[in-house]
Formats: structure tokens, sequence, C-alpha cells
């Protein structure tokens, strides 16, 4: 502690700033805000605290933080660049892009302003912008050493990313204390230039209907390298959404739903609805866009009559056709499993329940129902009991398929115990618990996830 004029923001800044490289959140965090005691207006203790909190969870605190360093330096690049981040994260991207927008007005040289700005303008379907952008953001930029926060590391990992999105989201996964991290966008990464130093590979590019490209550069890439590696990309290449149908439709105790690509062409053409009614298409169907998760841009149509009219409101060509299957449970609510393979072991994450068929967590009713997180809670504590034999024995068969060192698989249940699986890739997120007291029933299943992938690592590095 500053012994010599405790009520210095200097000071005070300077031991955050100490403690937070060595990892020690807690005492950085304490720091910090005796910073912003002596000196609210502080510019790099609202972001340093700001990106502190942001990265174990406390999203809205972080919010607040980078918002008031917005509004007392509105010129200031970077605090519009960190809130940016922040809102696309949250996928509020319009507000995002205002913000990646300010950054650039002050400094058009900001590649993370471009980077940042070419995922919103994919996610909002302006993929001629988004490509500029991202060529902006990434050429000459595609090795990104993230900082150590501690003294030593257990080895140092090259994580591989696309440019392109379709990522798995690793920052609650891959702990910056224990590893030195090394973002390489391989999409941008000059084939003949030397590969950095590295004792181990973790391929993140996990979406393969959008990726395709990405995955093959990072497989020429890996045959440089005698290193191990999670997540081989060849083995990502299989787990796009229409052969992942394709492989489990046949095996007993898994339901999938029949998908295919069809272009906008032959959706909006005249008899469309008709001629897929002749191929076995029935109403109501899903359409979704390539690319996009958490319910971006996935729309059900209930007759013809609505088809032209969906399919204008997604972006992207081909649209993928799902059959709608019926998902909601006896007591006409809708559930989402969500089971997490790590290595050789599976692990429950999370129960989604809601009252629409469009579910996902975040947009779920489990903050408002207490009898719905009361069941998550069992199934977390007891995955096997709540799910029967008929579904485990369908999980291990999709894991020993998918041979994905980390994967996730999103199902449902049939009234007969079979798995009606959504999805099954690495895309999936472990997003941390937050600070809701009313979710703290959570934080054993996170942890023993993140406890398993960070062991799995290290097992891989001491091989090497």
């Amino acid at each position: 502690m500053p012994e010599e004029d405790p009520t210095s923001a200097a000071l005070w800044f300077a031991l955050a700033s100490r403690l937070h490289r060595n990892g020690q959140w807690e005492d950085a965090r304490t720091a910090y805000l005796h910073v912003l005691d002596c000196d609210p207006s502080h510019r790099d203790a609202l972001t340093d605290l700001g990106l502190l909190l942001q990265a174990k969870g406390y999203r809205s605190a972080a919010r607040t933080l980078f918002s008031q360093a917005v509004g007392l330096y509105p010129s200031d690049a970077g605090a519009h660049i960190h809130l940016a981040n922040l809102l696309r994260e949250n996928g509020e991207w319009l507000a995002a892009k205002e913000h990646y927008d300010q950054a650039l007005a002050a400094d058009q040289t900001l590649w993370q302003a471009h980077q940042g700005l070419s995922y919103v303008l994919a996610e909002v379907g302006d993929d001629e912008a988004a490509c500029r952008h991202r060529e902006a953001g990434f050429r000459n930029h595609a090795v990104n050493p993230l900082p150590l926060h501690g003294h030593t590391s257990s080895g140092t990992v090259l994580l591989l990313n696309s440019a392109l999105g379709g990522n798995t989201p690793t920052a609650s996964l891959l702990d910056d204390q224990t590893f030195q991290i090394i973002v390489l966008i391989v999409d941008y990464f000059t084939p003949g230039d030397p590969l950095p130093a590295h004792d181990l590979i973790v391929n993140a590019i996990s979406d393969a209907d959008l990726c395709t490209d990405s995955l093959l550069s990072a497989q020429a890439l890996i045959q440089r390298s005698s290193r191990p590696v999670i997540n081989d990309p060849k083995r990502v290449c299989a787990t796009g959404r229409v052969p992942t149908g394709q492989r489990f439709a046949a095996i007993p105790g898994i339901v999938t739903a029949r998908t295919t690509l069809l272009s906008r062409a032959d959706l909006t053409s005249p008899g469309s609805g008709g001629a897929l009614n002749r191929d076995g298409w029935t109403f109501p169907l899903l359409l979704r866009s390539l690319g996009h998760h958490t319910g971006r841009h996935f729309a059900r149509v209930d007759d013809e009559s609505s088809l032209r009219e969906r399919v204008a409101e997604l972006p992207g060509d081909p649209l993928m056709l799902i059959e709608s299957l019926p998902t909601a449970s006896t007591d006409g609510l809708y559930r989402k499993y969500r089971v997490m393979f790590v290595g050789d072991e599976m692990y429950p994450l999370h129960l989604a329940i809601s009252r629409e068929w469009k579910v996902h967590y975040f947009s779920s009713e489990m903050g408002h129902v207490e009898a719905f997180r009361r069941e998550e809670a069992r199934f977390l504590d007891d995955m096997a009991q709540v799910l029967g034999t008929r579904a485990l024995a369908a999980l291990a068969c999709i894991q020993e398929t998918l041979g994905l060192d980390y994967a996730g698989v999103d199902f449902g249940l049939t009234d007969s115990g079979d798995l009606l699986l959504f999805e099954a890739n690495a895309t999936m997120i472990v997003p941390p618990v937050g600070t809701d007291p009313r979710f703290a029933y959570r934080q054993r299943a996170v942890d023993a996830i993140i406890s398993a992938y960070t062991a799995m690592l290290c097992a891989a590095l001491a091989e090497t």
C-alpha cells in the first residue's frame, strides 16, 4: 500500500496496475477503487478497472465504467472501443457501431475499431462494408500477443481465430494467469512467415458453415508445427449443421430435423412453396442464415404466404431450411439442455426453459420463474437421473463421433426419452455466472468445465 500519500491517485494507480499485471484480481479491484475515490475522473483507472471487471464477468459494472469514461472523455478513441467491444458482446450491434464509428472519427488507423466494426456489420447483414473493415482491421495485424497476468505461465498457447467470426469464445476458458496466449488470425497470416514460438495450438475456429476457408488455412498452418493441437480443424470441418444432422439421423435414441441449404432464388421464385411441398417439406418451416448464433437471423415460416417475407428479413445466400419438429414438452414449455464435452468427459452447463419456441438462456424466463431454476439445479446436480439412460447413451455417441477435444450439444428430450438434437459443435460459450445470487447454484458446473479445460491443456503441454 502506498505510504507516502494515501490519497494520491497516482500511487494507488501504480499499485493497482502492478496487482492487475500479477493477476491479483481482488486486490487490484480494491486499489482501482481507491484511485477513483481520490480522482473520480481518472481516465486509466476507469478503463482498466472496467476491463478487469469485464474479464471476470461483471459486465454491468464494466459498462458503467466505460460509459463514464466516454462521457468524461468523448474524444478518447480507446474508451469508445472498450465500450463498443462490450456492447458487441451483448449483441447491441447498432450501439456498438456508433462507438466504433466515433473511435474511427478520432483516428482512422485504429485497427481494433475496424476489426470490431467488421463483426458488427456482418451481424447486421452489410457484408460489403464488413469486408472493407475486415481488411483494414486484420491486414498486418494477424498476430496479437495477449498480456500475461502473473509471473510465470505453464506454456504458450497459439490461439487460432478466423477474421470472419465463428470462433469459440475462449475468454472464460483460457486462463491468462496460467497460459501466455498469442492470437493468430489465420486468414491474414502470411504463409511464408515463421509461426510465433508456441508450446500448444488451440484451434478456436469452430463454425464450419461460415469458416470453411479459415479451417483449411488452419489445417495448413498446423502442418508447420510439431506441437499438440486442441480441436483439429479437420474434425471441426465435419460439424456444419447439415452434415451433423445427416450423421446422427439414423442413430437410435437421436432425433434430428431434416436440414438443407437452398438459394434465396429457389426460396422466393414463383411456386417455391408448392415445390417445397412436393419435396416433402411441410409448413411451418424454420429458416436460418449461416454463421449466426444466439437466435440471430433465425425465423419460423408458418405458411407459404409468408415465405418470401421471411426470406427478405434474413441476410446471406444460401439460407438453411430446417424441418420444424414438435419440441414443446407435455406441459407446453420449451426446454433446451446444454452439455459440454471436454476431453473424454461430459459436463452439464445449463437448462433454459421458455414459453417461446426459440429458446436461449439469455432470453429465457430463468430469471423470473423460481421453479425453472430449481429444475435446472436438479439437472446440474444429477444429469444422469434427469436425462435418463437413452439420452446419456446418445450423448456418448455424439461425443465419440465428433471426436473433438472441446464441444457442446444443445438438445431437448422427447416424451419417450430420445435426444432431440438441435446442434453439436465447438462454437458454444461457457459464460461467467455473474453476481446475481439467484444463479449462484450454477457456479459449480461452470467451474468444473473451466477446470477440466485447463487440466486438458496442461496435460497436452506435459506431453511436449
